[in-house]
């Protein structure tokens, strides 16, 4: 739908909220004379029930990021008791999120799309900021490539620099033990030394 559109319907809506039953011809009517595309009273309906969800949501949405704010994240190595703990009190977010939507009468059959369109648009946001810190990181590397290669990097001169850089952690490490092998045994320090032979 486009602004035009968009423009005409907030119109409309605006014109008649305090009306409950508009007849097709005073619609028809309005829409002549404001030179609108004529909306018909099944559209109006369902127009109007969106704009009233879309302010539902609207005034939601804060009343449940204040819940999400008391999620606790469950540490992989905190203990069970701990975990079950803040197990439960997570559980508890989702009771008051329950209770907000049904504070600003979401209806039933709107419950699950609300839930799922917040959702979704919350993971957008944390993907998203994961998939810019990662294009950074991204940019960091490449800039640094093109330092180390005087161009940009390719399948060929990357594959050269890994097997160099290979090749130069191996030998160091060969000749590391080289250097122990050739180095004379010393006796670790505190060391008693060896009794004598008894004489016979």
């Amino acid at each position: 739908m486009d602004d035009k559109k968009n423009s005409e319907i907030r119109q409309v809506l605006e014109h008649f909220k305090d009306i409950k039953d508009i007849p097709h011809k005073t619609m028809e009517e309005f829409c002549t004379r404001k030179k609108f595309e004529v909306i018909l009273p099944d559209d109006f309906v369902d127009y109007r029930f969106q704009r009233e969800y879309d302010q539902k949501l609207a005034a939601m949405y804060p009343e449940i990021l204040k819940a999400l704010a008391e999620w606790k994240y469950i540490p992989e190595f905190l203990s069970e008791a701990e975990s079950k703990k803040r197990s439960d009190k997570n559980d508890d977010i989702r009771m008051a999120i329950i209770e907000v939507m049904e504070e600003h009468a979401i209806p039933y059959t709107m419950m699950n799309i609300s839930a799922e369109k917040l959702g979704n648009e919350v993971q957008q946001l944390i993907v998203q900021a994961g998939l810019t810190i990662s294009n950074k990181t991204v940019d960091v590397f490449m800039q640094l490539a093109i330092k180390q290669f005087g161009e940009k990097p390719n399948s060929k001169n990357v594959g050269e620099f890994i097997q160099k850089v290979y090749d130069e952690a191996l030998k160091k490490r060969k000749n590391t033990e080289e250097k122990v092998k050739k180095a004379p045994k010393q006796e670790p320090k505190g060391s008693l030394p060896e009794p004598e032979p008894k004489k016979k």
